[in-house]
């Protein structure tokens, strides 16, 4: 977001002295009357009088400034103040002509030396504060503005330029504050209504931050960084032909405007336009290679597009820019983990979470590599900051009785309730015998379940998410069970042997599917498409094709099917459809209980497969979900499961190939018995 200052007083100017007076008197008056060019003339009239006079020397400076020349500004008023060095106006507008050069420390300087002659200098002390935030020293430049408003509270642009001060300090609320004292001293204040809105931009006030760009591009619809500006919060508000449009009405204003091109490619990322995306960015990075978080958002784009390769780089760049940058050290995380280079990517995360140690994602983010890698104790304790994450405090429980850390429970009921998708819940069930031993333990879980595990043991009752609950004096999340009892990876408990199918229901399924001496093989190839990582972890059945022909006997064992998957069942020969005729997990397991093999991707019906100990394969991404660990294609946490890991991110083809020759060599040795 770019924020707009302006220099808070006009130009200090002062009455000539005798010498040369004609021709200065003239110049002031024409100066007065903002006739630069005929003002500039009479100065250079009277320096062919007298080439030393410090007073022309200074106004002809400073006339120089306001024509856009400041090189030829920041030389005269040098000359001005070797013959008069005494003259705080000069070194207030050197200080001008210096900062349009990016000369900030010497502008600083200047500053200094006109507050040292006049104290009561306000115009001094405000560029100071500009000068002071533009070399990245926020909280002196603040300091600046607040001494120039104790002398001048009615000054709008004073008021401006601490806001912009304060919000580089993150201080959102604070910021616009002043930018509103300032609008109320000028209603009309083009800029402080432009950096009104970039303050509720960062408050997350989208629409009023609009409110705000479009009265300031009534104002002044000349300045681009209002119309960029503007694209910002159309864009936070998914208005997205709209946000485009204001891009390039900055870009139509300032073509080589790098930051309007890289927030452009924000929106066209948005809209589903990645290569697009991507050429923005690198348009705008061939005019400003120094935006970092272009950098860092070209990076995340790369690596959407599978191109981890490419990505690392620009992530490092981005660090290189702002070595402090906790999402750019995240980002380059991620990438590491594309690539394979877990070690590195938690080394990555972790410096992320300490740069930000309130942003959750970066702490589950490194918890989920600590589990991944199979460091469970680190990986539990982080894990904790999901309650923090947007995603789970959306099915966060709040309950009037305090969460249990595994303190005794002797004489206290515990309620432990599940907290994630179907698959965690069958998974971690397995913890609640332990908690018998301990106390009176009730479970909840979520209403499709309830007739598979209505019988573990363990709890008094097992009840229905929504159902009413008896007294309880703790609660736990189920999912925090294996950090309170400290679990490693020699110390999983086993599954419970309670995932048995309802007696019925497996003569009905018997029924349902006779044995006919063929191996029987249930899919699934996708599962909910709600889930934040279905795009990883579920394929469309076509990738499946490869199977066919095996003379394995084909059951579709999950009940979604998606666009597509209905056209390819009758290209699939020997795949029965059972989606229909599965009415809830209880069916589901009845079905599995009289197949050989269950081929799935990483879903619920894999985990209700593996805890019956049915054999069961499992494709996974390259970077699996943390339960699968790394390097192995076997799992602690259910003895029947075989993993077939993407080697590659994206590439189920090589995977549905490897499994096909898995599946021929035990049909091999099946008919070889």
């Amino acid at each position: 977001m770019n924020r707009m200052q302006v220099r808070p007083a006009a130009p200090s100017v002062t009455a000539p002295p005798l010498p040369a007076a004609a021709a200065l008197e003239a110049g002031l008056a024409q100066h007065r009357a903002s006739r630069l060019d005929a003002a500039a003339a009479q100065y250079r009239q009277a320096l062919a009088a007298d080439p030393g006079h410090a007073e022309a020397l200074h106004l002809l400076g400073l006339t120089e400034y306001q024509l856009g020349r400041p090189a030829e500004a920041a030389g005269l008023i040098g000359r001005s103040l070797a013959r008069a060095p005494d003259n705080p106006g000069a070194h207030n507008n050197l200080a001008l002509a210096l900062m349009q050069l990016g000369r900030n420390a010497e502008a600083v300087a200047s500053c200094d030396r006109a507050v040292a002659l006049r104290p009561e200098h306000v115009g001094a002390l405000s560029n100071r504060g500009i000068a002071l935030r533009a070399l990245g020293r926020p909280a002196e430049a603040a300091a600046s503005q607040r001494r120039a408003l104790v002398l001048r509270p009615d000054l709008p642009e004073a008021h401006m330029n601490l806001g912009l001060a304060l919000a580089d300090l993150g201080q959102a609320a604070e910021a616009l504050a002043c930018h509103e004292r300032a609008l109320a001293l000028r209603p009309e204040f083009a800029e402080a209504l432009c950096n009104q809105g970039v303050a509720l931009l960062a408050l997350e006030r989208f629409a009023e931050a609009l409110a705000s760009l479009d009265q300031a591009a009534a104002l002044r619809p000349d300045l681009a960084d209002i119309h960029c500006n503007r694209g910002n919060a159309l864009r936070k508000l998914e208005r997205l032909e709209e946000a485009l449009a204001s891009y390039d009405r900055a870009l139509a204003l300032r073509p080589d405007y790098a930051e309007a091109l890289a927030n452009r490619a924000l929106v066209l990322q948005q809209a589903g336009q990645p290569e697009a995306a991507l050429s923005s960015f690198d348009r705008a990075l061939a005019l400003d290679a120094t935006l970092a978080e272009a950098h860092l958002n070209r990076a995340l784009l790369l690596r959407e597009l599978d191109r981890a390769e490419e990505a690392l780089p620009a992530a490092e760049r981005a660090l290189a820019l702002d070595p402090r940058g906790a999402a750019a050290h995240a980002c380059r995380g991620a990438v590491l983990g594309d690539l394979g280079r877990v070690a590195e990517a938690r080394e990555s995360y972790g410096r992320a979470v300490e740069l930000a140690p309130e942003t959750s994602a970066f702490a589950m983010s490194a918890a989920v590599l600590d589990l991944r890698m199979g460091r469970l104790a680190e990986g539990w304790y982080c894990y904790e900051w999901r309650w923090d994450d947007a995603e789970f405090r959306r099915v966060v429980r709040s309950f009037a009785q305090p969460r249990w850390h595994g303190e005794p429970l002797q004489g206290r009921t515990l309620l432990v309730h599940a907290d994630q998708g179907f698959g965690d819940t069958i998974q971690f069930c397995r913890y609640l015998p332990l908690l018998a031993v301990r106390g009176r333990v009730l479970l909840e879980v979520q209403p499709p379940l309830l007739p598979l595990l209505r019988d573990l043991p363990g709890p008094t009752q097992v009840f229905a998410t929504g159902e009413a609950l008896p007294p309880f004096d703790l609660h736990v999340p189920l999912l925090n069970l294996p950090g309170v009892l400290q679990t490693t990876i020699d110390t999983i408990p086993p599954v419970p042997d309670v995932f048995r199918p309802d007696p019925a229901r497996a003569r009905a399924w018997a029924a349902r599917l006779p044995r006919d001496g063929r191996l029987r093989v249930g899919l699934a190839w996708s599962g909910n498409p709600g889930h934040s990582d279905d795009g990883t972890r579920s394929m469309p059945l076509a990738q499946l094709r490869p199977l066919a022909g095996t003379g394995a006997a084909f059951h579709v064992v999950h009940t979604q099917l998606r666009d597509g998957d209905r056209e390819e069942l009758a290209r699939f020969p020997d795949l029965v459809n059972l989606a229909a005729e599965l009415a809830d997990f209880a069916d589901t397991a009845a079905a599995l209980a009289q197949l050989d093999l269950v081929i799935a991707v990483d879903t619920s019906v894999a985990h209700l497969a593996a805890a019956m100990g049915v054999p069961t394969w499992i494709m996974v991404a390259a970077m699996p979900d943390w339960r699968w660990l790394l390097d192995r294609d076997d799992s602690p946490w259910y003895p029947s499961v075989r993993l077939f890991r993407r080697r590659r991110r994206g590439d189920w083809a090589e995977v549905v190939q490897r499994v096909r020759g898995a599946l021929d060599d035990l049909l091999a040795r099946r008919a070889s018995r």
